[in-house]
């Protein structure tokens, strides 16, 4: 990959998904940001599909086709076709979405150089750097756009706590890549690190279990795999304390649930009913 530009725009797809925000919006959170997203995501992944040269990895390529082939059948089949096809605002996905994503994929085994990835790793600290200060704001202020939702937890620039904690899962290691890697520049590495702690704040305050699992077994895995010295240890421990510090206050708010764990094993149990009617192409 000789040019910069398909790194470019992949990486304005990831500061899209964060920053794009609809605040008259009658939701704010769900529309802008698929324009934003579907729009860059195609751009982007055509623009490198395009211009790259790598060859596909051909499990995953594989893997990919035989999902699209049983996510199409299964659209066609539907009792609601276009729902199925293009999806549904309320976390449903469509077939659309799919091919989005199967195409981003692609695109990203293009984006092999270091410079691309210093690239997305500096979007990906953009990113983190919008929530971060959005979720700032909101533990000491209270959200910059009113939910209809009651809730305690924080959710970002995303109006769920769920999203949120995912987001950081995602974008966090990026920063605290660029924090700890001897190449970066020191100003960046500095700004880095506040982002990430700021990141951090947001994971915690999201009181996103999911997400607090997966960064706990990431870290485990990153910690067994790399390495990290006394130092970066120190300072990951640091900035995590710093975090629980700041957000202990509204702690118990965060971990509240209104609905017990057996709620989501109900929802579990639901689920495995329908897959268990709907063996093939789903319902």
């Amino acid at each position: 990959m000789t040019s910069r530009a398909p790194a470019r725009w992949v990486g304005a797809l990831v500061v899209g998904s964060a920053v794009a925000v609809d605040p008259g919006g009658l939701a704010p959170f769900g529309p802008a940001r698929w324009w934003v997203v579907s729009t860059i995501g195609f751009a982007a992944a055509g623009l490198a599909l395009w211009r790259g040269d790598r060859p596909l990895h051909r499990r995953s390529t594989i893997a990919w086709g035989v999902l699209l082939t049983f996510v199409l059948v299964g659209a066609l089949v539907n009792g609601d076709v276009p729902t199925a096809l293009v999806g549904h605002p309320e976390r449903h996905l469509g077939l659309i979405t799919w091919v989005l994503f199967a195409l981003v994929s692609a695109a990203g085994q293009q984006l092999d150089s270091d410079r691309a990835r210093t690239t997305l790793a500096r979007a990906a600290t953009g990113a983190l750097a919008v929530i971060g200060v959005w979720s700032l704001w909101e533990l000491a202020f209270g959200p910059p756009i009113e939910l209809s939702a009651a809730t305690d937890r924080l959710t970002g620039p995303y109006g769920s706590a769920a999203f949120l904690g995912a987001a950081v899962c995602l974008l966090a290691p990026m920063a605290i890549g660029r924090a700890a890697a001897p190449t970066t520049p020191p100003a960046e590495r500095i700004v880095s690190a506040i982002v990430a702690v700021l990141g951090t704040i947001a994971l915690v305050g999201s009181g996103a279990r999911a997400a607090w699992v997966a960064a706990v077994v990431t870290g485990v895995v990153v910690a067994i795999r790399r390495r990290p010295t006394r130092r970066t240890g120190l300072a990951l421990g640091a900035g995590l304390a710093m975090a629980l510090v700041i957000v202990a206050p509204r702690l118990a708010d965060v971990t509240d649930r209104s609905a017990g764990a057996t709620s989501r094993l109900d929802e579990w149990t639901v689920a495995a009913r329908v897959i268990a009617e709907h063996p093939l192409v789903g319902a």
